[in-house]
């Protein structure tokens, strides 16, 4: 079908780019483990590491703008074919039960949907919950709450945050994030909770695994400050910042990991 011969396309593009975002924060770790910080306000992105990311994911979103290029317009977008959907859900409500519709949506519109989030990225981007795929799918839920007629829909934005986003958090708090930056966590801890209010019910252990890269993503990153013998001062400023991202993760780390970063506090004081 179209759909199975997009499938490798759309593949093809997130793997490029995501290993683009993983080259890029790859360079801001060495810069930031290679200079002198005169304040906790002194890391900023190098613009050169910057440009050449911008220019990479330009490219391929130009590539993904044409993927469904030969197309009919209602089978190019995941709120087209929801939307091409809504007529026998509605009217043909039996039948689209018996053709296990409901079972089915998550692996029909998740090639869809993980073209549409190349744009989005979890460490600069809206939480979860504002992505346009959310309200799409859930206005037209909220419009028959009746079970007849959600025919096993209702688990549908779960089981596509689960198969699609969840991965691509998952990827971002392993291979691109640099807690240092307090607006890379600030970012990833919303999408992190906003994900988790979706995955409750519907896969806790992907709550769990993203939980463990975020503090393993945190712990890393103070083993490397505290790898300086001489705790000089722009180390003790890495360590202040640390710890300030570590509050932005306050509402979904354990107790005994937070106390963890509290302490790095305390390192701080004593060494400055």
């Amino acid at each position: 079908s179209c759909l199975n011969e997009k499938a490798p396309i759309i593949e093809d593009l997130e793997v490029r780019l995501l290993e683009g975002s993983a080259s890029r924060a790859q360079r801001l770790g060495t810069f930031i483990r290679s200079t002198n910080f005169a304040s906790v306000s002194g890391i900023e992105e190098p613009s050169e590491s910057m440009v050449q990311w911008v220019a990479d994911r330009e490219a391929v979103l130009r590539e993904a703008d044409l993927v469904f290029e030969d197309a009919s317009e209602e089978f190019s977008s995941l709120q087209a074919v929801w939307a091409k959907l809504q007529p026998w859900r509605r009217q043909y409500t039996k039948k689209y039960k018996e053709a296990f519709m409901g079972e089915m949506l998550p692996s029909i519109l998740s090639p869809f949907l993980r073209l549409e989030s190349l744009e989005w990225n979890p460490v600069d981007s809206p939480a979860v919950d504002e992505l346009p795929f959310v309200a799409t799918l859930f206005d037209e839920n909220e419009d028959s709450m009746d079970d007849e007629l959600n025919a096993g829909d209702d688990s549908l934005v779960p089981r596509l945050v689960s198969m699609v986003i969840v991965p691509r958090i998952l990827h971002a708090l392993q291979r691109e994030y640099t807690p240092t930056m307090l607006t890379q966590s600030k970012s990833l801890a919303a999408c992190v909770e906003s994900a988790s209010m979706f995955l409750e019910d519907e896969d806790p252990a992907a709550i769990k695994s993203m939980i463990t890269a975020a503090a393993t993503a945190m712990r890393a990153s103070i083993e490397q400050v505290e790898m300086v013998n001489d705790l000089h001062e722009s180390a003790a400023f890495q360590l202040v910042l640390l710890v300030e991202s570590a509050g932005c993760w306050s509402n979904l780390l354990s107790p005994s990991t937070m106390q963890v970063f509290w302490l790095c506090h305390h390192v701080v004081i004593l060494s400055v």
